[in-house]
């Protein structure tokens, strides 16, 4: 069944909320370097293993293609590229067994699920939003008190923000403190609806699962009709319409799949660095 939810909360620090003029927007991806609030453990460079390291591809999309590029460049281990569209999933999971990896790295949902299905193997995920428990991987998107310090940035008044998901992405935004559920399409158009007056900035999860294409280009469409910066994770949200879209940038996470690769004591890796992209313009002339 659909679920999903929706909540208003405000952005901590009023100092950083001074006046001044808004910069020009960005109209290029541009890579924005952060800093940790902890420092970043070194990365180490072992010998190569005698085992090579099975890579899985879950699709053709660009960014995925541009992952395992970076991947390449940085691998030190002999490894493999499966692409999940080139073959069955039998014959594919047939080919891993053969190869007998050290270690699988499963780039995209449909690798995470396909790897899963090998028993007693080191998984280690990338570009996956709903990971399931029991493997280890890198977040998907920068620390979201980044996300909204950029924001900030070039947005001075933005105070109130509105967070848009289904349920399976409550872990996305564990700090939430209420949210108010919705339990088809239509009812989260009217909560994202009803939110609109008062909020600055609305934060849209991408769950193109649970959500229709039409209600995702509806609540876009709306929200620059009203103009509500909407923040996305997906290129094809921003080009509906949406005012920020924010990205992992690749290296960064072929550094932090090199990192797991090499410590296997790590959960979990943090992005350092992020891309963004600003609309210049989010008049349309769809119905909302």
């Amino acid at each position: 069944m659909f679920a999903a939810f929706a909540c208003m909360f405000l952005i901590g620090c009023s100092t950083l909320w001074t006046e001044r003029n808004e910069p020009a927007p960005v109209t290029e991806s541009k890579p924005v370097g952060t800093q940790s609030n902890k420092p970043t453990p070194p990365l180490l460079r072992l010998p190569a293993p005698s085992k090579p390291v099975a890579v899985i591809v879950g699709g053709k999309l660009s960014t995925f293609h541009g992952l395992t590029e970076a991947l390449a460049e940085r691998m030190v281990q002999p490894y493999e590229i499966f692409a999940i569209a080139d073959d069955s999933t039998q014959s594919l999971l047939n080919k891993i067994r053969l190869l007998d990896p050290s270690n699988v790295v499963a780039i995209g949902l449909p690798a995470l699920e396909l790897a899963s299905q090998l028993k007693d193997t080191d998984v280690i995920y990338a570009q996956v939003f709903n990971p399931p428990t029991g493997h280890r991987g890198v977040e998907p998107i920068p620390p979201f008190d980044r996300q909204l310090a950029y924001w900030q940035q070039i947005s001075a008044k933005m105070q109130r923000i509105g967070v848009l998901g289904s349920t399976r992405m409550r872990n996305v935004i564990d700090s939430l403190e209420s949210a108010a559920a919705a339990s088809s399409d239509k009812e989260t158009l009217q909560v994202f609806r009803a939110m609109v007056p008062y909020i600055d900035g609305f934060v849209f999860l991408p769950d193109e699962s649970v959500l229709s294409p039409d209600v995702i280009r509806r609540i876009i469409v709306h929200g620059s009709r009203n103009n509500l910066q909407i923040l996305v994770y997906s290129p094809l949200m921003f080009d509906l319409g949406a005012y920020l879209y924010i990205s992992a940038e690749q290296k960064d996470v072929a550094e932090q799949i090199i990192a797991l690769l090499e410590d296997h004591d790590t959960h979990s890796r943090a992005l350092t660095t992020m891309r963004v992209r600003v609309q210049t313009d989010t008049s349309t002339n769809e119905a909302g």
